[in-house]
């Protein structure tokens, strides 16, 4: 008896370690690439607006993004270096990734979902790790934290409550805050929970709530924009009539050895454990619902997106292919000693080859940052600080971004050259208007007069001057 609980706390302090090297390595990762992780594509946007405005940016009125911006605005608002603020856009996300870890693993007592939800952060989201202000990867782990919360009261024998309903709200309801791909991780997350307990009160109650926060944000959610266009292709006819050709198809067989083996041999083994306890029911259900939430998401996202949002939206199918994995483990039975660390080494390997692959990633985005940053010395040796530059002579470079050049490359200037320099691209050297007070930032976005507006004198030196045409490829 002594043996057995010696060697069930090694396991368990074993598995202790291992979650605080992964988050640690994640860490470290999101200081070594802060550059790509705070001024490529829309965290570029937001972090110009935190800087210049010293107020949360909010986009597409997602408030819960207080979440993500709140300590990196205190920075702002406190006028620490213009580097301390970009390290605390990408580092502080981190430390709200390893709250949800530490309530998983520790509070709720779920070792297993700690590691999806590490996994699922890690092995398919290797572009998508240099986006540090990530609402979808918050709404994630909140769906998550509802899902643990849901499994420690089954296991703890309670019987939901008011208290427990409000906890439980709260969590699901602040998941969809975030973003509204959560509805989708919800559906998914309520469908294990009838897997595990059928109709169960805890399966009622996580029902209830799903359907009110489902009422909830569909009152509340502005009119058009992003969102709308993703719940209108859902009913869409020409988007599921256009199914077959859908751009999420491609990318999952274009991509299938290289992200998502290892989701389908997760899939496989939890349908061989329900095949050999003769659950041939719920191995129907499971094989069904797995095909429904591919269609739907490739309904959803018909036309597709680059690489790096497409990580993002595939993240449906690796969760429901994945997350039941958290039932066969709670029934599988490790007899033997080397039982344990056979899988903790599995788990090893498998983390050790995403954080390798997110390193590898990362060094091309910041390879990319530094790219844009020649571009911007290239300006300053010639004295410029305001240039229209052809986005053809650009746009053939990894991931060069041009909506938010603007914007990237005035922090860019600020940050190591201590000048404000701007590029701003364009398709056809046709209606370039601009004044000598006005900063152009991207297309959606009104110009906005220096005289009337003057940027942030804390983060931006004064930009003067009028805007410049230049031919990169001359140059």
């Amino acid at each position: 008896m002594g043996s057995q609980i010696k060697n069930k706390s090694f396991i368990f302090n074993f598995q202790a370690i291992i979650v605080c090297l992964i988050v640690f390595v994640y860490a470290y990762f999101s200081v070594l690439f802060y550059l790509p992780r705070t001024l490529y594509m829309d965290t570029s946007y937001m972090t110009f607006n935190l800087l210049n405005y010293e107020t949360f940016a909010l986009e597409h009125n997602r408030l819960s993004l207080f979440f993500l911006q709140f300590v990196p605005l205190i920075f702002v608002k406190l006028k620490m270096s213009l580097t301390m603020v970009l390290m605390s856009i990408s580092l502080w996300p981190c430390f709200l990734y390893g709250s949800i870890t530490y309530l998983l693993y520790k509070k709720f007592n779920q070792p297993v979902l700690a590691f999806v939800w590490l996994l699922l952060l890690i092995v398919p989201m290797r572009h998508f790790f240099n986006y540090a202000l990530s609402e979808s990867n918050m709404a994630l782990g909140m769906s998550l934290l509802g899902f643990g919360y849901v499994i420690f009261m089954l296991e703890s024998n309670r019987i939901p409550t008011l208290w427990n309903l409000t906890w439980l709200f709260g969590f699901n309801m602040i998941a969809v805050l975030f973003h509204p791909s959560a509805i989708i991780y919800l559906m998914i997350i309520g469908f294990v929970i009838f897997l595990k307990v059928g109709y169960n009160k805890w399966f009622g109650a996580h029902l209830l709530t799903y359907l009110e926060v489902c009422i909830l944000y569909f009152l509340i959610k502005p009119k058009g924009g992003y969102d709308t266009q993703i719940i209108e292709n859902i009913f869409s006819f020409q988007s599921l009539s256009n199914i077959l050709d859908s751009y999420v198809i491609n990318f999952y067989l274009g991509n299938f050895w290289s992200y998502y083996l290892l989701f389908f041999v997760a899939m496989l083994f939890i349908l061989i454990r329900f095949f050999m306890q003769n659950k041939f029911m719920k191995l129907m259900l499971y094989s069904c619902f797995c095909l429904f939430v591919f269609i739907m998401v490739s309904i959803i996202y018909v036309n597709g997106d680059s690489v790096f949002f497409m990580e993002k939206n595939m993240l449906p199918i690796s969760l429901i292919m994945l997350l039941p994995i958290v039932l066969v483990f709670k029934g599988f039975k490790f007899d033997k000693h080397w039982q344990h660390l056979i899988t903790l080494s599995v788990m090893v390997l498998v983390f050790s080859f995403g954080l390798f692959q997110i390193h590898k990633v990362g060094l091309l985005y910041r390879s990319r940052s530094l790219q844009v940053l020649d571009i911007v010395k290239l300006m300053d040796s010639k004295g410029l600080k305001k240039v229209w530059i052809q986005q053809d002579a650009i746009q053939n470079s990894f991931n060069m971004a041009p909506w938010t050049m603007p914007y990237e490359t005035l922090i860019l200037s600020n940050l190591f050259l201590d000048k404000s320099i701007t590029l701003k691209p364009f398709l056809e050297e046709t209606n370039l208007k601009s004044e000598a007070n006005d900063f152009i930032g991207s297309d959606f976005t009104p110009v906005i007069n220096l005289d009337k507006n003057p940027l942030n004198p804390t983060y931006f030196k004064a930009l003067k001057g009028n805007y410049q045409v230049i031919d990169i490829t001359k140059e």
